[in-house]
Parts: C-alpha cells; structure tokens; sequence
C-alpha cells in the first residue's frame, strides 16, 4: 500500500498558499509561539512544538505564485518540503485570508492536484484567517458564497477558520486540530507519503517526454493520428511498465527510445487508467528497489552516493556516551550489540532502511579522555581509517554524549586535525533522555557548555533515550535535523580532501 498509520499524537502540517497570505504567522499561531520568521518564504523550513498534548511539526513553503522561483527550484523545494515531513504530511492546509473571493484560490486548488496529485485532495483542508475581521453577517453572506462553496467542495467539504495571529484564539487551534483528526479518521488513518509523489512526478516525466515526441512527429503525422498514437503509448506505459522514475534512473534519452519503441495501435486511453496502474505498480517497484539494496549491502549499485535518500552517518564519542546503543536506536536493531560490554575497540559498519532512507552507520573507536599526545595522535589515524567504510564520505558526524553538562571528548580534535568543514557537518547527540527529559529548549537553556558546544558544531542537537527503541519518534526527529544539517552544507559529504591533516595548530578552539 502506498499509505502508512498515523501516529495519534504526532501531527505533521504542511502549509500552502500564495505569497502574502500570512502563512508564517498561522504556523506561528498553530504552534503558539514564534518559530518562524514572517517575511518572505522562499525555503521550506520545519518547526516543532507541543500542542494540546500532541507533537505538531509545521513545515512552511514558499508562495505558490513565488516569482523568486523557478518551476524546477520551487520542485526542488516541494521535494525538500515532504522530506522535512517525513514520513508524510497528514493534512496539506491551503492559507487563504477571509474576504473576497479571487481567481488565485481557485488556482491554489489546481495547483495542488497538478503537484502532488488528485489523492493529495483527500488530505487537504481550506484554512481561512482573519475571522475577527467580518462580522457573523458578512462571514454567512462570505461563506454562502457559491464559488466559496466550490472551493471548499475541492477538499471535500474541509475548511477551518481561524483569527488573524493579533488577536489569536486557542479555541479556534483545538478546533483546528479536531477537524485534522476527524479528516485522518475519515482517511483510515493515513497520510500523504513519498511513494504517492513520486508516482505523481514519474506521470509528470511521462506526459512531458510524450509531449515532446508529439511535437518531433508533428509534421509526419496528422494531428488525429499522433493524438490516438500518445493516447496508446500513455496505455502501453501503464502496461509493459517503461520505467521513467523520478531522479533520472533512466536516462532521458534511452526514455525517448523505449517509448518510440512501443507499437502504435489505434482506441482512446483517459490519463486517470495510467495513473491507476503507476500506483498498483509503486509498491511492487519499491519492493524490488528495497530488495536490490538488501543484496548490495549499500553498494554503489548505480545509486546516486549523494541521493538525499542515502545517509552515511558517522558516530563519535568517548566511553560509556552510548554510540553503539545510538546505533542500534536509529537502525532500529541490534546491529552493534550493547554498550557497555565490551567497549567498542575498531570500526564497524551496519547499514539498514529506515523509512525511505537508506541509511549507513559507521561506530567509531570509542575515544579515550588521555593526554598522552601519542594517543591523541594514534586516535586521529584509525578514526580517518573509519572513513574509508562510508565511501565517498560521510554526510554527518554525530558526536555523542551522555550528558548535557559534561563533555569527555575534544571537540578540538575534530577542527585541528580535520578542518572546519567537519565542525559544520557535527551533530551533538545527548543520550540518557530519560534524565534529562525530551523538551529540548529546556535542556539546551540549563547548560551553557551544551549551548557552546552546540554553536560550535552544526548548531543542533538531538536527545535520545535508548531504553525507548520502540520510540521511533527520536529517529525521524533526528534524521530531519540530518537532513537540513545536509541542506545547509550544499547537499555534499565529507570529502577526503577536506579531512586530511592540514598540520595547523589553533589557539581559539577550548576543549570541552
């Protein structure tokens, strides 16, 4: 199936709408504090909160009508937007300011299907803001409206209505977060996922690259003649499975070539039969991907080593920080065994799936607090002989602690001997969250030396609790951070260029 349970109290939103509808600030509202900053949008960008006793995720997006961007950037965008929400998004809430109905709502609409498809309706909900604004007799006269009542009827009846954020209403938010319910009840309890997107571009992919072979046969053909020739070549994608997948697999060119291929017969074929036959073979696909991956064991395989799909991680940490038991908690087994007995002494390597993620996790020496500069300096060699196991390099470093306020391991260590690219691409991991509790803006502002550590490094962090490994809630949290830690660095790995001994010394880096 291309659909997953919920998670009851883990809401994840994503807001759409044109630019200037005040989508920042509703998230800000939804989230009942200032998370984002309400200017332009122009990245996606997640925040989290506590909400009513559930965990809300809120991703923002650019403007639909964004003129910053272009249709492939504000793609590129979309794309990054699903995986913020990881493993999807619940309900995609369309942001329309209460007044007088334009053609841009309308639009909006559209727009939705065109991007993420027809199934994407189901999920979606109208939220309009600024409520206070009308008095009940002009919201009755507005929302009688008859086009009003058709763009409502586009998300099968689904809308909201909230205050402007100045004059803000609790009530209206639980309001909200009941018809969010309600919705994924009405769903099964499902959510937009990945899968359905992709299934949504590769049709997208397909329709241009037919368009294209139309416009070459143009002059050879009649126009009937090529039209019924598309329609049976639609029909013939569906059937024999020519695999035009999202992220050029397959090559544009061989694409052309196995379309040409197909036989042209006549009879009329609607787009909605591909579509029904894309999606029955999505989970067979995902299926054979997954299986092929298992076989390889993270080889390259002809996969993309920069996919955002694939994450090479690398742990650090001294003894006793809990870097195999971490391990364990992402790759959601016993792959590295137990923490404490024995002491992990050399390099391992496990790799496993974790969502639509291919992720790889390489456990590190655990690093001992000597001073012996010959020690220093033997940990330094067999951790670069770590590298090696996470070609082309890793996406992250994780460097893990066991405390918030104390630190055994040198932070120093990582900027002397591998340079300042490594510190950008440092995550800080504090295990032990059952002492320390899983509101992370309390723990971070009760410890200076995790604040100092944190903004030395990539400036985030994660809590973990490992005696919680059914808590898969801890896994996605943290391979989000990943993955905007990954956005900021330009999408890139650590390359062996940027972590080879520079033979520089620094006066300016403490340890801690």
């Amino acid at each position: 199936m291309a659909f997953h349970p919920s998670v009851r109290d883990d809401l994840r939103i994503m807001l759409l709408g044109h630019s200037g509808v005040g989508k920042s600030a509703t998230a800000n509202v939804i989230l009942g504090k200032e998370a984002f900053k309400e200017t332009e949008t122009i990245q996606c960008e997640i925040q989290r909160g506590r909400v009513e006793g559930r965990n809300i995720s809120v991703i923002d997006t650019p403007g639909i009508n964004n003129i910053s961007l272009t249709t492939e950037q504000w793609r590129t965008e979309l794309k990054k937007g699903l995986l913020l929400s990881s493993p999807g998004p619940h309900v995609f809430l369309l942001v329309t300011k209460v007044g007088k109905f334009s053609e841009e709502e309308r639009i909006a609409v559209k727009w939705i299907a065109e991007n993420f498809g027809e199934e994407a309706l189901k999920f979606s909900m109208i939220l309009f803001t600024g409520r206070e604004e009308m008095t009940n007799r002009l919201w009755i006269k507005f929302s009688e409206d008859a086009r009003i009542k058709d763009l409502i009827s586009c998300c099968e009846g689904r809308y909201c209505v909230i205050n402007s954020k100045r004059e803000a209403n609790p009530t209206q938010i639980i309001k909200l977060l009941e018809e969010i319910e309600a919705m994924g009840q009405r769903n099964g309890d499902q959510f937009y996922t990945q899968d359905l997107y992709e299934a949504v571009d590769r049709m997208r992919t397909t329709e241009a690259i037919l368009k294209k072979e139309e416009m070459r046969k143009g002059h050879k053909s009649k126009p009937n003649q090529n039209h019924d020739a598309c329609l049976e070549v639609q029909k013939e994608d569906a059937l024999t499975g020519v695999k035009v997948k999202c992220g050029n697999e397959v090559p544009p060119k061989k694409q052309e070539e196995s379309v040409k291929s197909l036989p042209e017969r006549k009879g009329e074929m609607e787009v909605k039969f591909v579509k029904q036959n894309i999606r029955r073979q999505e989970e067979t696909q995902r299926e054979t991907e997954k299986n092929k991956w298992e076989q390889e064991k993270g080889g390259p395989g002809g996969r993309n080593p920069d996919s955002v799909c694939d994450v090479r991680i690398v742990l650090l940490g001294g003894v006793g920080a809990g870097k195999s038991s971490s391990g364990n908690t992402i790759l959601g087994r016993e792959a590295f065994g137990k923490d404490l007995v024995p002491v992990t002494t050399m390099c391992k390597r496990q790799d496993g799936m974790v969502g639509n993620k291919s992720i790889t996790v390489i456990d590190t020496k655990a690093y001992t607090n000597r001073s012996s500069q010959h020690c220093f300096s033997k940990y330094c060699e067999e951790l670069e002989q770590c590298f090696s196991f996470c070609k082309p390099g890793p996406h992250v470093f994780v460097l893990v602690v066991p405390s918030p306020n104390t630190f055994s391991f040198p932070v120093q260590l990582l900027y002397e001997r591998f340079g300042p690219e490594v510190l950008k691409r440092t995550l800080i991991l504090v295990t032990r969250g059952d002492s320390w509790g899983r509101d992370h803006e309390v723990v971070l502002n009760n410890s200076s030396a995790l604040q100092q550590l944190v903004q030395n490094c990539g400036e985030d962090y994660q809590i973990f609790n490992n005696q919680e490994k059914e808590d898969r809630t801890q896994v996605t949290e943290l391979l989000d951070k990943i993955e905007i830690l990954i956005e900021k660095n330009g999408q890139g790995h650590c390359t062996t260029e940027m972590y080879q001994r520079k033979g520089q010394k620094t006066s300016n880096c403490s340890l801690i």
